[in-house]
C-alpha cells in the first residue's frame, strides 16, 4: 500500500471472525514477513505516517447503511474496534504515530447505537450530511439516481433553512455517546464526511458544524484545524471529506494544535453586510499605528465587558455600527476589544488563507 499524503483515513474491512480467532490461522506472507492477520496489520500500522487514522467498516451501525454482511454486527464490530486499538497501542508504544478511530453515521439516540462503539479509541469520527426530505433526479444526476432538494430535511427548519439548534443537538448527542465509550474526559471527534446538496446551504452548514468560542478550551473552527481536504465529484455534488481534530468545539473537546492567538486592539470601522455573510472590520492592534482587516460573523461568542455572560448568534454589542460604519458604544466612536484569532491554511490551495475571529470581548 502506498500512501501519498500524511493526512488520510484508511478504512479496512477485516473479517472480524478471522481477526478475533485465537490463535489466528496462518496465511500467506504478503511481503511483510508475517503470516498472521495481526502481524500483517501491525506491519501496515508501523508504516503509516503521523496524522494517519485507521478504521474498520466505516459507518457500520444499527441502520447498516452500506449493506454490510451479517457478521458485521454490534458484538463483532465493537470487539474488532477494541482489538484494533490494542494493536495500534502496541505500535504507538514502539514509536509509531498512527491513530485508530471508528466512523459512525447513525443517529446517536438510536437505542442500539452505544452497543456498536469501541471503547477508549484514539478518536471517534462522524459522517453527517444536510439530509433532504425530498429527492429528485437532475441533469447531472439522471434517473434512477437522485439528489437532495431544497425544502425540509433532518437538520432544517419548516421553511427549509438550516437549523443550527438541530445540528447542535445531534452533535451534543454524539459527544454524550462517545463520552460513555471512553474514560477520556474529552474524546477527540473528527468530522470524516460532510456536505449539503443545496448550494445556498453549504456556507452555513460548515459554519454551524464548527461552533467555537472562548469556552471551547482553545478549540478552533473546522476549516482551521482541517488536516487535509479531499474533493470528489459525483452527480454534480462536490463533496468534502474533512479530518479535523476536536471539530465539535465548545463541547469540552481537547485543545487543538491550532490554538487561537489572543489580540488586543481598537475597532475603528465596521463594514456593511449581514453578519451571517461576514463583516470585515478594521482594527488597530495595540502597539501598532496600522489598521488591519479581520472578518466577523455571528458565529462567534462575545462578552459585553459589563458582566460574565457570553453571548452567541448576534453581533458583539460594541461592534454594532452606525450607518456610516462608525461605532458609538461606550460614548466614543472606536471600540477597544480583546479577541481570539485563528489563521487558516489549506494545503491544497482550494481555499484562501484567512484570519478567523472566533471570540470577542468588549472592553469598556
Amino acid at each position: 500500500m502506498q500512501c501519498l499524503t500524511n493526512y488520510a483515513i484508511v478504512s479496512l474491512r477485516i473479517n472480524p471472525i478471522y481477526a478475533l480467532q485465537s490463535p489466528q490461522i496462518q496465511i500467506p506472507d504478503n511481503g511483510s514477513g508475517f503470516t498472521t492477520l495481526d502481524g500483517q496489520i501491525t506491519h501496515l500500522l508501523s508504516t503509516m505516517p503521523a496524522h494517519a487514522v485507521l478504521t474498520n467498516w466505516q459507518e457500520a451501525g444499527p441502520s447498516n447503511t452500506l449493506n454490510f454482511p451479517s457478521y458485521v454486527n454490534a458484538s463483532n464490530t465493537k470487539v474488532l474496534h477494541n482489538h484494533m486499538q490494542t494493536l495500534v497501542n502496541t505500535v504507538q508504544a514502539n514509536g509509531g504515530q498512527v491513530n485508530y478511530g471508528q466512523i459512525v453515521i447513525d443517529n446517536p439516540t438510536n437505542n442500539e447505537f452505544d452497543s456498536w462503539l469501541g471503547h477508549n479509541l484514539d478518536c471517534y469520527m462522524v459522517d453527517i450530511y444536510d439530509y433532504s426530505a425530498n429527492l429528485a433526479s437532475t441533469a447531472e444526476c439522471p434517473s434512477p439516481l437522485k439528489v437532495g432538494q431544497p425544502g425540509t430535511g433532518t437538520f432544517r427548519n419548516a421553511d427549509g433553512t438550516l437549523s443550527q439548534s438541530k445540528i447542535n443537538t445531534r452533535m451534543d448527542n454524539y459527544l454524550t455517546a462517545f463520552k460513555g465509550a471512553t474514560t477520556a474526559t474529552a474524546p477527540i471527534i473528527h468530522i470524516s464526511e460532510t456536505n449539503s446538496p443545496v448550494d445556498g446551504h453549504r456556507k452555513n452548514w460548515f459554519l454551524y458544524l464548527l461552533y467555537t468560542g472562548p469556552g471551547a478550551a482553545g478549540m478552533v473552527p473546522l476549516m482551521a484545524s482541517a488536516s487535509r481536504i479531499w474533493k470528489w465529484a459525483g452527480c454534480g455534488l462536490a463533496g468534502l471529506i474533512l479530518l479535523a481534530a476536536g471539530v465539535w468545539a465548545g463541547r469540552s473537546m481537547p485543545t487543538s494544535t491550532a490554538t487561537p492567538r489572543v489580540e488586543h486592539g481598537t475597532v475603528t470601522f465596521m463594514g456593511a453586510g449581514h453578519s451571517n455573510d461576514g463583516r470585515q472590520f478594521l482594527v488597530r492592534l495595540d502597539g501598532s499605528s496600522k489598521r488591519q482587516i479581520f472578518t466577523l460573523t455571528n458565529l462567534v461568542e462575545w462578552n459585553s465587558g459589563q458582566d460574565s455572560t457570553w453571548n452567541f448568534g448576534t453581533m458583539p454589542s460594541c461592534m454594532v455600527p452606525r450607518s456610516d460604519g462608525k461605532l458609538a458604544q461606550f460614548g466614543h466612536e472606536d471600540a477597544p476589544i480583546t479577541f481570539g484569532v485563528v489563521h487558516t491554511t489549506a494545503p491544497d490551495g482550494n481555499f484562501a488563507d484567512m484570519d478567523i475571529v472566533v471570540w470577542v470581548k468588549c472592553l469598556s
